[in-house]
């Protein structure tokens, strides 16, 4: 037990090195927004604050990134036995998320299986469409299968209101299609 702890203090202090790290980049993209308001955030502030990148398609509505934005911006974030790949600006805030449902005893609402965060691609996996959150490391889905896209199946609400609490905007308030496993960037905590 006492190594587990020490494993969480570990990577509580690699995740405050981290912030320490881009602090000064989230204060220059917060004055972005409109810190004061819970709202879905456009793709097109999506890039400005986390960066565009140049891309090719390939099949299945997914894309190449064919510069170095990757290797700069995605990082590997685990809590617990919840893995995800996320982008570095909202590593911290997405870092307390996570701990503060495992304090909650809620870990249970993280399964990822199918679903996940960073992922080069489409919104809807369609071409047609803008890139997605996902493609920009910024957004979330967790048991894709318990609340698959349209369905008006819930995450515990205690879940929700964490994520807004940490910043982010449940797929569950979008006035299109309710996508209630997701969740995505909405403002910086810190």
């Amino acid at each position: 037990m006492l190594n587990q702890i020490n494993k969480i203090r570990h990577g509580f202090q690699e995740i405050i090195d981290m912030h320490k790290l881009i602090n000064r980049e989230i204060t220059e993209v917060w004055n972005m927004l409109d810190k004061n308001k819970y709202k879905y955030v456009t793709i097109d502030v999506i890039e400005q604050i986390f960066g565009k990148y140049e891309y090719k398609e390939i099949a299945g509505g997914r894309v190449h990134i064919i510069d170095n934005w990757r290797n700069e911006n995605i990082k590997f974030l685990k809590i617990g036995t919840t893995e995800v790949w996320i982008n570095r600006l909202i590593f911290p805030q997405t870092a307390y998320v996570f701990a503060k449902i495992y304090a909650e005893n809620l870990e249970n609402e993280l399964d990822l299986k199918g679903g996940g965060g960073f992922v080069a691609r489409h919104q809807l996996w369609n071409p047609a469409y803008p890139l997605s959150c996902h493609a920009y490391g910024c957004a979330i889905d967790f048991n894709p299968e318990k609340f698959p896209y349209g369905s008006d199946l819930k995450p515990h609400p205690r879940v929700i209101e964490i994520f807004q609490e940490g910043g982010f905007y449940w797929g569950g308030d979008f006035s299109r299609t309710k996508d209630n496993m997701h969740f995505q960037f909405a403002y910086f905590i810190i």
